[in-house]
């Protein structure tokens, strides 16, 4: 009897023990659900698009792309002020917008072989984000894809050549690195998923630094060298992994404030008989509209209990 009341004991202890930790758990992972703000981009002629971000409650973004707002290696200071008053045209806007400067600037700041380069384009990116915020001061304003980390190397090896960009950084409301899914297949391999962990991570500790949070863009598609495959849709369950890898991965306690959903749908379908994957996808399809909302809906399902 008294070897059944130790044990009794014991068992209350232990089991009073494991109580909590249980409670832990169901706690960490509510922190891991529903914890990202989802930034959905609305092509302006498209009905589909819109009505889907409207029935889904879903908040948008503005994305300004170079070739309107750049000319000659340059910034074009009349040449943003009209896109943005035509974008935006209310003064007083609130919400997201993304300058997409890639080309040679950003190449220059991957490479960083000519600092004369480096410095130019640095300028010239300061110059194009201060405009950007002057004219429009409520809305919070970002690049794309600043820092730069390749799959092969480390965050340490980069932190030079990105620690260049600090001026840039410091400047911007927010960072958006791109956590495209370019390799699919190799998604559920280690090396993929260490790479998706650590360019969030490069992000999050220049965002915990200077204060900025962390918005990185993910694309429901894919670019290829294989033209068979180049502009493909990627796997839905490997669109959600990669959302889940966003929502768990933290630096500090920090973690991603959200994701702008980027995509080109309109140019992906204008442009179908140059890419033989969209080409074959719309094929089979009778109404574009209605293709374009169910698709959107199948990948929206599959992330929303990642989403706020």
């Amino acid at each position: 009897m008294r070897f059944f009341c130790i044990f009794i004991l014991m068992f209350s202890v232990l089991f009073g023990a494991f109580l909590p930790s249980q409670k832990n758990n169901k706690g960490s992972e509510q922190q891991t659900t529903k914890n990202l703000e989802l930034l959905f981009l609305v092509e302006p002629d498209s009905k589909s698009q819109l009505k889907f971000s409207q029935d889904n409650h879903l908040k948008t973004y503005t994305i300004f792309y170079q070739q309107f707002f750049v000319k000659d290696e340059k910034f074009n200071e009349e040449m943003l002020r009209k896109q943005i008053e035509t974008k935006i045209p209310n003064v007083n806007s609130i919400g997201f917008a993304v300058l997409d400067w890639e080309g040679k600037g950003l190449k220059s700041f991957q490479q960083q072989k000519d600092l004369n380069a480096v410095n130019y384009y640095k300028d010239e990116f300061l110059k194009a984000i201060r405009f950007a915020k002057k004219l429009r001061p409520n809305i919070k304003w970002g690049f794309y894809h600043l820092n730069y980390l390749n799959y092969s190397g480390t965050i340490e090896k980069y932190k030079s050549q990105n620690d260049n960009l600090i001026p840039i950084i410091k400047e911007v409301d927010f960072l958006a690195p791109s956590l495209y899914v370019y390799n699919p297949g190799l998604l559920h391999s280690r090396g993929n998923q260490n790479y998706i962990k650590n360019k969030l991570i490069q992000a999050l500790q220049y965002g915990e630094r200077y204060n900025k949070p962390v918005y990185p863009f993910v694309w429901n598609r894919t670019t290829s060298n294989d033209e068979n495959k180049h502009f493909s849709l990627i796997p839905v369950e490997y669109f959600a992994q990669a959302i889940e890898i966003i929502s768990e991965t933290e630096y500090k306690n920090q973690r991603a404030k959200g994701i702008f959903w980027w995509h080109s749908e309109g140019y992906s379908y204008r442009n179908k008989n140059k890419l033989k994957a969209v080409k074959a996808e719309y094929s089979r399809i009778n109404s574009t509209e209605d293709y374009q909302y169910q698709m959107f809906k199948e990948y929206f399902q599959s992330i929303q209990k990642y989403i706020k």
